[in-house]
């Protein structure tokens, strides 16, 4: 993907508000995203442990693939996140130092 595209694309992402889908939301959206459907998840498998409505082993398989890719997933969004964090903090300081340098009158 171009640099343009790639910008372009950044910019369309949604981190407030309502989106019905997954991957027009930001990657701290997404994180978060994850994170309560981690939550969810597991209060899912837990009422049907207690209950007793499936296999014992059948849900024990499903809890292991659920939250093994759910911790992937987490995992990836919170690097993308931090690197996107880090840019931005490295982008800002760069502008306040340019902000400078024109104040003193040496640009």
């Amino acid at each position: 993907m171009s640099k343009n595209k790639k910008k372009k694309k950044q910019q369309m992402l949604t981190d407030k508000g309502f989106q019905l889908f997954y991957g027009n939301l930001s990657t701290r959206r997404q994180l978060i995203r994850n994170i309560w459907m981690e939550v969810i998840g597991l209060v899912i498998f837990a009422v049907a442990w207690i209950r007793g409505s499936m296999n014992q082993n059948l849900l024990l398989l499903l809890l292991v693939v659920f939250t093994a890719s759910q911790a992937y997933q987490i995992g990836r969004n919170w690097l993308a996140w931090n690197e996107e964090k880090e840019k931005l903090e490295k982008q800002r300081k760069e502008q306040e130092r340019l902000e400078k340098l024109k104040e003193q009158g040496k640009m």
